[in-house]
C-alpha cells in the first residue's frame, strides 16, 4: 500500500512538473524513475556492505567464543593447581589427631620448635610462667593446620617480648 502512494505521488508530482517547466511529462517520468533507481541500488549496496560487516564481525565472535570454550578447561585446572599450591603452601597438613603429616611435618615442627626455643629464653629471662603469650604459643603448638596462623601470631608476639627484653638489658647497660 505505501508502494503505491509513492508511486503514485511520483506521477502527480512529475505531471505537475511538467505543465510548470514546459517538458515532457515522459522526460520528467524518466528522470525520476531513474533518480528514484538510483537512490534504491545506493541504498541497497549500503545495507549489503553492513550486513556483510556484520557478518564478518560475527565470525570472528564466534571464533573468539569458540577459543576462550577451549582454553576454559585449561584455566580452570590451572586455577585449581593454584588453589591448591596455595593452600599447601599455608596451612601444613594434620591427621586426626592435629599431628603434622607430609610436607606439614617439616614446617609444623620448625614451627614447634621455634616456639619452644623462645618460649625458653622467655622463662630464662625472668618473666611469669603463665604468661597470656606462653599460654597462646602453647595453644598454637597443640593445634591443627587451621590454626598456622594463631602458631605465627603467637611466634611474633613471643619475638616482640624478647625484643622488649633485650632493650630493657640494653638500657641497663647503658645506665651502668
Amino acid at each position: 500500500m505505501p508502494m503505491k502512494m509513492l508511486w503514485l505521488a511520483s506521477v502527480l508530482l512529475c505531471v505537475s512538473w511538467s505543465s510548470v517547466s514546459g517538458q515532457s511529462t515522459t522526460d520528467l517520468w524518466t528522470e525520476r524513475q531513474t533518480s528514484l533507481m538510483e537512490h534504491t541500488l545506493d541504498t541497497l549496496q549500503e545495507i549489503n556492505s553492513r550486513l556483510l560487516s556484520m557478518e564478518t564481525r560475527q565470525q570472528t565472535i564466534a571464533s573468539r567464543l569458540e577459543y576462550i570454550e577451549n582454553r576454559q578447561p585449561s584455566i580452570e585446572s590451572r586455577l585449581e593447581s593454584i588453589e591448591s599450591h596455595v593452600l599447601n603452601a599455608t596451612t601444613p597438613p594434620t591427621d586426626t589427631y592435629g599431628n603434622y603429616t607430609g610436607n606439614g611435618c617439616v614446617a609444623g615442627r620448625l614451627l614447634e620448635r621455634a616456639v619452644m626455643a623462645i618460649q625458653k629464653k622467655v622463662k630464662e629471662s625472668g618473666e611469669d610462667e603463665e604468661t597470656n603469650d606462653d599460654i597462646a604459643a602453647q595453644e598454637a603448638r597443640g593445634q591443627g593446620a587451621g590454626h598456622t596462623r594463631t602458631s605465627l601470631e603467637s611466634l611474633l608476639r613471643l619475638l616482640s617480648l624478647l625484643d622488649k627484653d633485650d632493650d630493657e638489658e640494653t638500657s641497663t647497660h647503658l645506665k651502668r
